[in-house]
């Protein structure tokens, strides 16, 4: 039992360091507690985070607003984590960008083991 709970700690422990960057950086989240546990639940994604934030900025420039956050499916049982992006403008290659954002990790993770989407709402920053 002790185990166990040691593992989590330190689960967690790893996690909240692989955040620390991403909210020093300015990103946001509704819940940054959910993340974690997403994160815990699923540790490959933890070192896709900073090399996404670093792939995104390099294609929309350092002012894009960013949101890390958990998505919960209303209809189904299904969680997954995503980064949206929020800019000034749009482009209309908006979401061509942004797929190719994807798929370059896309062959890095499987879905038995956690997933990262990353996408826009198309809203203004705040």
């Amino acid at each position: 039992m002790i185990s166990k709970q040691r593992k989590r700690r330190k689960a967690g422990a790893t996690a909240t360091r692989r955040l620390i960057p991403l909210e020093q950086s300015g990103a946001k989240s509704r819940d940054w507690q959910a993340v974690r546990r997403y994160l815990v639940k699923h540790p490959s994604l933890r070192p896709l985070l900073p090399e996404a934030y670093d792939r995104i900025r390099a294609e929309f420039g350092s002012e894009v607003d960013l949101s890390l956050d958990e998505y919960r499916d209303p209809e189904i049982d299904d969680q997954f984590l995503t980064i949206t992006i929020g800019l000034s403008n749009y482009d209309d290659d908006i979401m061509d960008r942004i797929e190719r954002i994807n798929q370059s990790f896309e062959d890095r993770i499987k879905p038995s083991k956690g997933y990262l989407l990353i996408t826009t709402d198309f809203r203004s920053p705040d």
